[in-house]
This record gives structure tokens, sequence and C-alpha cells, in this order.
């Protein structure tokens, strides 16, 4: 009993996360792909963030090696480190390939920095 209790909660605040993720459509007359836009530009803020969590907690694991004076201590924060490790191979792996498959697909979105850096010192009437 309790069991579907919890099913039917899970369905309605499903359903209500998707209805208020669509209310700015209807109330601000969005776009899909406005609000596509403003998820990726959340998702692009937090991966730093990750990153940044990944590489704590590989640093976490290399303290509490060089703190631990017994065996058992040492063989925990050595899982730690490698977890750690793990973790950034991945993180890095998968966002190297999703700018792959972003660049094959799309085109590369960005400028490139000589570019960017050559056209600053630009001024009016020079070439």
């Amino acid at each position: 009993m309790k069991k579907q209790k919890t099913d039917k909660f899970a369905l309605r605040t499903a359903v209500s996360a998707g209805l208020l993720w669509l209310f700015p459509v209807f109330v601000f007359a969005k776009t899909i792909p406005l609000i596509i836009e403003d998820v990726t530009a959340i998702v692009e803020a937090v991966i730093p963030l990750l990153f940044g969590l990944a590489f704590v907690y590989f640093l976490w694991g290399m303290y509490t090696y060089i703190k631990a004076a017994s065996t058992e201590g040492k063989e925990g924060a050595r899982e730690t480190i490698i977890y750690g490790i793990i973790g950034l191979f991945v993180m890095v792996s998968v966002w190297g390939l999703v700018n792959l498959l972003n660049t094959t697909f799309f085109g590369s979105k960005t400028t490139p920095a000589a570019e960017t850096n050559a056209n600053i010192f630009k001024f009016p009437g020079s070439k």
C-alpha cells in the first residue's frame, strides 16, 4: 500500500516538474529553443563546478593517504584516489566526445582566440 502511495507521489512530482518546466513557454511566450538555451547555460555553469568537486575529492584522497598511519587507512585513501582519477577521466572523456560531436555535426560556434585578439587593436580607418 505504501509503495503505491510513493509511486503516485513520484508520478505527481514528475508531472508537476514537467509542467513547471513548460510554464515559461505559456507565460513569457518563450519558444522551446530559448528554453533549451537557458538549460544549456545552466549546464555550462554547473560543469566547471563538477570538475572542481571531482578534483577536490581526488585531493582529499591524497590528503587522507598521507595522513593515514595504518594500512587500512591507506587502502581506503587509495580507493578514494582511484575513484577520483576515474571520475576525472570519465568527465574529461565525455566532455571531449560531446565537443567533438558538436563540432562535427553543428560546426564550431566559438571564435578562435587568435582572431579575437587580432581584432582588438584595429582602429577605424586601419586595414
